[in-house]
């Protein structure tokens, strides 16, 4: 079983595709969406109904959405080879979106990987955001590419 986050467009490419991250390569995989399972679905802080697979428009708002320490993890970066149908979240359905900018698509995404990053440290200026009455703080990351292809057609399969 593998972890799937979500992604984030490059700021090196042209395309201005959002994308996703993934503790896996998901390289020609199609992803099917689906509800997320985690603590703020759990907890009703966030949709749990839409059935969805998340996006963001910059590495930086996509790391951002992680709701733990992620120092030292390696994601592989996606993009959509096909077009899936987007939509924006309210910040109903995700309190954290003016922070994260998180987009989701709602039909299936055959994913396309353009690189690896690692995560190295977590920047000092936290963003507090608010969900069921709390307020919560969400901080940026730093990063480095391990690997990177600027456009999403240039990807060597690496499974």
């Amino acid at each position: 079983m593998f972890l799937t986050y979500f992604t984030s467009r490059l700021v090196e490419n042209n395309d201005n595709l959002p994308y996703h991250l993934s503790s896996e390569n998901l390289d020609g995989l199609l992803i099917y969406p689906r509800v997320p399972d985690n603590s703020m679905v759990r907890y009703g802080h966030e949709d749990g109904v839409t059935q969805r697979v998340s996006f963001a428009p910059t590495v930086g708002q996509c790391l951002r959405g992680f709701a733990k320490d992620i120092k030292d993890q390696v994601f592989y970066v996606h993009v959509a080879s096909n077009t899936p149908t987007y939509i924006k979240p309210t910040q109903k359905q995700v309190p954290d979106v003016q922070v994260t900018g998180e987009i989701w698509a709602t039909s299936p995404v055959t994913m396309k990987c353009i690189g690896i990053i690692k995560v190295t440290h977590a920047r000092p200026e936290p963003t507090v955001f608010n969900y069921g009455g709390t307020n919560a703080q969400s901080y940026a990351w730093n990063y480095q590419w391990l690997q990177h292809n600027t456009h999403p057609h240039m990807v060597a399969k690496s499974r």
